[in-house]
């Protein structure tokens, strides 16, 4: 009931559904990060940015895919498109926007089948495989998104070349790509994976085995 206003960077909003659940953070009582996230959802225009977030939110396990959909139903439904955008994202399993927007870029394929997103993958020895962004489990296909805010510092550039290599040791093909060029070129990407994938059905497999990840 009190009018609200702004101090500095502040912005105070009113609500008829004040959190119940609240954690300690010194001296101020705050919400638990299932109604943030759903807030900072709802106050932005921006799907991609609900979309980073939630996935973000999911992958760090601050909240879950079950916390946020309670928030969805439970607060208003005006503005609530960007939330219910970030929710649908995070909910195809994909771990950061560039690969749910690449997912968005092979359902429009008529050549590719549905990937599974960031299996568990098993090597012909039995010995556990680095995990790949998308994987193609009928040709043995691996995807990888290789982001420069991720991937730029030496110790994970490291670790990506070295995942790299351990794929291909166990014998299977992998196309590398940026977030950049899925965005800039998303045609140019599609024919890049459809060629591959094509030129994949006609040799023998690797013997990878993937196991579906389940999304939480």
């Amino acid at each position: 009931r009190r009018a609200p206003r702004r101090a500095a960077f502040v912005r105070v909003s009113r609500t008829h559904r004040m959190p119940h659940a609240r954690r300690q953070l010194g001296p101020l009582p705050v919400a638990l990060p299932a109604r943030a996230v759903a807030d900072a959802c709802r106050a932005s225009t921006d799907a991609r940015f609900a979309e980073a977030l939630v996935i973000e939110a999911v992958q760090r396990r601050a909240t879950t895919l079950t916390l946020l959909h309670d928030e969805l139903y439970a607060g208003p439904r005006q503005r609530s498109a960007t939330l219910r955008a970030g929710i649908a994202a995070a909910a195809t399993g994909a771990w950061s926007v560039a690969e749910h927007d690449l997912v968005r870029l092979v359902r429009r394929s008529a050549v590719l089948p549905t990937p599974l997103l960031n299996p568990e993958l098993v090597g012909p020895d039995g010995v556990r495989l680095p995990t790949p962004d998308l994987w193609f489990d009928d040709v043995g296909l691996a995807v990888q998104v290789h982001s420069h805010a991720y991937h730029a510092d030496g110790d994970a550039w490291t670790q990506t070349v070295r995942a790299d290599s351990a794929l291909a040791e166990a014998g299977v093909i992998r196309i590398a790509l940026t977030p950049r060029e899925i965005r800039a070129s998303p045609d140019d990407v599609l024919a890049r994976l459809e060629r591959t994938y094509l030129s994949l059905r006609t040799r023998p497999r690797t013997a990878a085995r993937a196991t579906p990840r389940p999304v939480r």
